[in-house]
């Protein structure tokens, strides 16, 4: 009796050691996804003070007619920059950036994004998903930036073209209320000459009146 209770624990035994053998092999066998891979990639550094940029920047990549707007906009804070980048197109949905996925700032107007400054010094790699075509997909592109030739914010041909406009349009605006004033002018004069003609003429029967 003693000896089938202990052969019945040896083959329990036997089954559990054979069960773990197999899961073990089985979890080695199945590779997890490497995290290293799905990190982020870090902001590049730059020794500038807090405040809004401007960067050149060029494009390339996918069929060649694609195009951003230079210089992008760069927003410089605690020693990392992001940077506005406008597309020439409408067509493109989301971007990814160093194995980040950014979506459009607006629904409206150019595609524009803001994505981290990864590189300042190489060419940063970046995805952008296009609808233009039947089927969207992703097209890869590499943007280079200008870290050698950034200026003011104010100073961008967009800031300098915004000024212009603003000008003409207030002096315009200033002539059309000067020539308004000049054709207004006249009439209040002739206006106040008749009630004070009246006034005086009132003051001389009270005067005489009493």
């Amino acid at each position: 009796m003693k000896k089938r209770i202990r052969q019945g624990i040896l083959v329990i035994l036997t089954m559990l050691l054979a069960s773990s053998v197999c899961f073990a092999a089985d979890s080695e066998g199945t590779k997890l996804p490497d995290s290293a891979a799905n990190t982020p990639a870090p902001p590049a550094f730059i020794e500038m003070d807090d405040g809004d940029y401007a960067i050149p920047v060029s494009l390339e990549g996918g069929s060649g007619k694609a195009s951003v707007t230079t210089p992008a906009a760069l927003k410089v804070k605690d020693g990392t920059a992001v940077m506005t980048l406008v597309w020439g197109s409408e067509n493109y949905d989301y971007m990814i950036s160093g194995g980040v996925k950014y979506q459009r700032v607006s629904e409206e107007g150019y595609s524009t994004f803001e994505i981290p400054v990864t590189s300042f010094t190489q060419p940063m790699t970046v995805i952008a998903d296009t609808t233009a075509m039947s089927v969207p997909h992703e097209v890869e592109y590499t943007l280079t930036l200008s870290p050698d030739d950034i200026m003011a914010g104010n100073q961008t041909p967009q800031a300098a073209a915004q000024r212009v406009v603003y000008g003409c349009g207030h002096y315009f605006c200033l002539r059309r209320r000067i020539a308004c004033q000049k054709k207004t002018t006249p009439k209040i004069i002739r206006k106040n000459k008749k009630i004070n003609k009246k006034f005086t003429f009132f003051i001389r029967r009270v005067a005489f009146t009493i």
